[in-house]
Order: C-alpha cells, then sequence, then structure tokens
C-alpha cells in the first residue's frame, strides 16, 4: 500500500511478523555500507528492538516511556543519539513502538540536518490505524499538548499485527475505540466487517486478536486514513480528517 502525501511518499507494509533489518533496508532500495539507521525504542520495545537489529551492531537511542515524557528534553536525546552514532544527511530514523514513539521520531527525524529519512515499526493498535500515516510528529511544549511539530510522512511504515497479543489490555481497549470510530467515519461495511461473526472485536476480542479479521481490519482502517491525508495533509480543511 502507498500514499502520496504532497511532496511525500509512504509505502506501508503489512505483516504478522515483526520485519528484520534485511528487508526494511530492501525496501528503501538501500544495502551495505548504505544502511545504518538509528533505532529509537522505549522500555516496552526494546525486545522488539533487539529482535529487528539480530546480530547486527545498530546504534539505539532508549528512550522513556510515556506521554509524560513526549517533550523537548527526549527530542534532544534522540538528535544527541544521532550525533553521537555519527548519522549524515543520508541519515535513517527507525522509531519502533506507538504514537509517541513515532511523533518524537519524526520530529528529531525532519529537523536533523534539515531532514532525514523517516521509517516506522508501529507496534501497537491505535499507533497503527491512527499515527503511523500521515506524518503528524511533535510534543508537548510549555505545558500545552503538540504545541511544537511538523508534518514529516515517514518514507516506510510497518504493522506487524502479532505485536498487538503483547500490549496491556487498557492499551488494546484504546486501539479498538480508534478502530471503531474510524470504521464508523469510513462507511462502507467496514463496521460490519469489524463486528465479524464469531470472531468480531464484539464477540470475541481474544479471538479478533488471533485471526484474519484483525489484519483486515487495521489494513481498512489505515487505507481510509491514507485517503484522508493524502486529500489534505497539512489539515487545511479541505477533507474530514480522522
Amino acid at each position: 500500500m502507498e500514499f502520496k502525501l504532497s511532496e511525500y511518499s509512504t509505502k506501508v507494509f503489512f505483516s504478522r511478523e515483526i520485519p528484520c533489518l534485511e528487508k526494511i533496508s530492501d525496501d528503501l532500495g538501500l544495502e551495505g555500507e548504505e544502511f545504518r539507521p538509528l533505532l529509537v525504542a522505549d522500555e516496552n520495545t526494546r525486545e522488539i528492538a533487539a529482535k529487528i537489529s539480530g546480530k547486527a551492531d545498530i546504534p539505539l537511542c532508549l528512550i522513556k516511556s510515556g506521554e509524560e515524557n513526549k517533550n523537548w528534553n527526549t527530542v534532544q536525546e534522540i538528535l544527541s543519539a544521532a550525533v553521537n552514532a555519527g548519522l549524515g544527511r543520508d541519515g535513517i530514523f527507525l522509531g519502533i513502538g506507538g504514537g509517541v514513539i513515532g511523533d518524537l521520531t519524526g520530529f528529531a527525524s525532519s529537523i536533523y540536518m534539515r531532514g532525514c529519512r523517516l521509517v516506522l515499526v508501529s507496534t501497537t493498535l491505535l499507533g497503527m490505524v491512527d499515527a503511523s500515516v500521515g506524518g503528524k510528529t511533535g510534543f508537548d511544549l510549555f505545558g500545552i499538548k503538540n504545541l511544537a511539530g511538523s508534518f514529516y510522512p515517514a518514507q516506510s511504515v510497518y504493522i506487524p499485527v502479532d505485536c498487538l497479543k503483547t500490549l496491556p489490555p487498557k492499551e488494546l481497549k484504546s486501539g479498538m475505540a480508534e478502530l471503531l470510530k474510524t470504521a464508523i467515519l469510513a462507511g462502507d461495511n467496514f463496521l460490519e466487517l469489524l463486528a465479524g461473526t464469531g470472531a468480531g472485536v464484539f464477540s470475541s476480542p481474544d479471538a479478533f486478536l488471533e485471526g484474519e479479521l484483525l489484519y483486515k481490519s487495521v489494513e481498512k482502517a489505515v487505507s481510509y486514513k491514507g485517503a484522508i491525508v493524502t486529500e489534505d495533509l497539512r489539515e487545511s480543511g479541505k477533507a474530514d480528517a480522522s
């Protein structure tokens, strides 16, 4: 799935499993010395980052998790890690996590040497269906949520749905609420699809996580969100954004 977002282009890759470094580099058309990203993760996604990097010696910036750490200090940590890793203008920031990781990594990537390549591996349901596509980045400043930010779509977005099996119930419910909202807004029998027959989000949440309906629902939600931001990337009011 690919979206043309103003001067940007975002490719979205759906899978069950976490992508490996080789796949990510191949999808970017890079190999060998050309591909040396900075991984950005938090305590919740540290193990996923380790699986992605495998045995390769890849620099990792480990930040604190939670909305309370979505601030300029954390952005500085990411920028400092990029400098220490020796990233140049052709550097790649690889954010692994939910919406907070995507916002912070995306913003740091947008200002580092006036803009570097950005790749996201979304690991939460809310992040997958809402934050992964569209390029809204930023952080809280002066006590105001998302006061500072930029529109900077990722070049590649990976959505490994098996990551959702390890989410805490609260995080999962938050994501399901967003999925339901998207289904209502999208129409086109999306809500009926989400309800399913015997393994829907309403009748059997556990079975929903294990079945193909989850995969199809997330894919449909991303497609809808992608269509919205394609029409109106910078929220100028031309489309009804979700």
